[in-house]
């Protein structure tokens, strides 16, 4: 067994100087093949440009063929790394769509609660509106004057008493309107008396201009709790009005008025909203046969009725209480049932 390694070790030595004089060789060679591509690349001739159109012909397809792998590796990697981010976001989503169905879980039964407790405190509901968008095509500032004019009328259904708005707050209301045109008193004008209340104290009042750039609140109690930069916003008293518009803020509170900034830039009008709650403030007309029926001063319906039925029972029975049913004829119109008792007495 020994003498087996030991001719083992001696053909190995033996091999290693031919296997690093091939090496050396190897390298030799690929040295020189380099250099003579090389200097035959310098030579433009048709041989060469054949040989080299052979050399692209046969090194392309298997060039090809090694880097498909390459090329497929790399895609297939690409598609696990979003396989992962998609299991990593639908998780994600998942968990969102849990939460929001524990919320509209919750808010069902807050609707359903919200609703019995309505139905046993008898709540009426807030008044819907309806509302038309116009613009602002004409504006009038003065001393005694501020209003503007809009595009919209009455053909449009805006009517006089119409509150206007824009994204920011209130504007003013509705005064006078044409077919395809209207003209709003702004919130600023002497004239323009608008219900108001604080948005945090709830105190209600009456916004009134006084033709500047700011507004004042009228009728507030002497205990009112209106503070200093407090918003203010469209009372629904009487139902004139949407509730909730922005006014404006407090700016300034005194023994003698409170004033109010309106949010409203007055010097980029341009486009706003009519709108008017359901129960419209517009009055309405009462019908003839009701106003005649309510008014005391036409007596001769109900005298010409009545009459016949007091004048028998009091002829036959007491004739000295024709008297005082005398008087009554004149008013009414000449009866014939009354004359008979003449005779009789």
């Amino acid at each position: 067994m020994s003498s087996i390694k030991k001719d083992k070790v001696t053909v190995k030595q033996a091999v290693l100087p031919i296997r690093a004089l091939f090496h050396h060789l190897r390298m030799f060679f690929l040295l020189v093949l380099a250099v003579a591509v090389l200097v035959v690349s310098r030579f433009d001739n048709a041989t060469v440009r054949t040989a080299r159109a052979t050399v692209l012909e046969v090194v392309t397809p298997v060039l090809s063929a090694l880097f498909t792998p390459i090329e497929s590796y790399h895609a297939l990697k690409e598609n696990l790394h979003q396989v992962v981010a998609v299991h990593k976001e639908n998780a994600k989503l998942r968990q969102e769509t849990a939460r929001l169905e524990r919320i509209q879980g919750v808010a069902v039964e807050l609707e359903a609660e919200n609703k019995r407790l309505r139905e046993l405190l008898h709540f009426a509901p807030a008044a819907t509106t309806s509302f038309v968008t116009a613009k602002i095509v004409g504006a009038t500032g003065g001393p005694y004057t501020r209003s503007a004019m809009i595009n919209a009328g009455s053909g449009e259904g805006i009517h006089v008493g119409q509150v206007v708005y824009n994204r920011e707050g209130i504007v003013g209301r509705v005064t006078d309107t044409g077919f395809h045109s209207a003209r709003v008193l702004l919130l600023t004008d002497i004239n323009s008396r608008i219900p108001v209340m604080g948005d945090a104290s709830h105190e209600h009042a009456i916004l009134a201009g006084n033709n500047t750039g700011y507004a004042e609140m009228q009728h507030l109690p002497a205990d009112s709790g209106i503070a200093v930069g407090e918003k203010i916003v469209t009372a629904d008293d009487g139902q004139f009005f949407p509730a909730g518009i922005p006014v404006g803020v407090v700016v300034g509170v005194t023994e003698e008025a409170v004033q109010v900034r309106p949010f409203v830039d007055w010097g980029k009008l341009e486009y706003v909203t009519v709108a008017e709650a359901v129960q419209s403030a517009v009055p309405v007309p009462v019908p003839a046969a009701e106003t005649s029926a309510a008014t005391p001063a036409a007596p001769v319906a109900p005298a010409a009725v009545v009459a016949p039925a007091k004048a028998a029972p009091v002829v036959k029975a007491a004739p000295v209480k024709v008297v005082p049913v005398a008087p009554a004829a004149k008013v009414s119109a000449p009866s014939p049932t009354i004359n008979p008792p003449a005779p009789q007495h």
